[in-house]
């Protein structure tokens, strides 16, 4: 006979799900590469096709790019903020925009990164927004990660 797993034994043998939304399929790609074997990665081609998703299955993170054709990212956070508060969001984008960085940090983004990326930052990113710290002094200290 087995032991008994404890739910948190259960909930690390799990694979966290995480939603990639950008209109840029190149971006999607390398960001999928970077996560696939440690998280099970979906990805969405909009705003609204990240939505819809989102109806159908629960990811335990967002990755979402700011600037895209159909429903722009802070409308996507918007809205995502609404439905299910407790969601991490990362921001991943090519706007370098202050105004917009502090609306989606605002909005409670996790963080900002700038396209391009380094992986292992977005690596070190997704992992952090994964833990789920509430306590301020375990968060990030570089909320917006900017790649110059």
């Amino acid at each position: 006979m087995s032991p008994i797993k404890s739910p948190s034994e259960t909930a690390q043998r799990m694979r966290a799900a995480v939603l990639v939304a950008d209109d840029d399929s190149s971006v999607r790609g390398a960001v999928m590469v970077i996560l696939a074997g440690k998280f099970e990665v979906q990805e969405a081609a909009g705003g609204r096709d990240a939505l819809d998703a989102m109806a159908l299955a629960s990811p335990d993170l967002l990755i979402l790019d700011l600037s895209m054709p159909d429903m722009g990212g802070i409308e996507v956070l918007t809205e995502v903020r609404r439905t299910n508060p407790d969601l991490p969001v990362l921001i991943l984008t090519a706007e370098n925009d202050v105004g917009q960085a502090v609306r989606a940090l605002d909005l409670g983004a996790k963080t900002y990164l700038t396209k391009p990326f380094e992986p292992s930052v977005l690596m070190e990113e997704v992992v952090r927004a994964l833990a789920g710290s509430p306590d301020p002094a375990k968060a990030s200290a570089r909320p917006w990660r900017v790649v110059t």
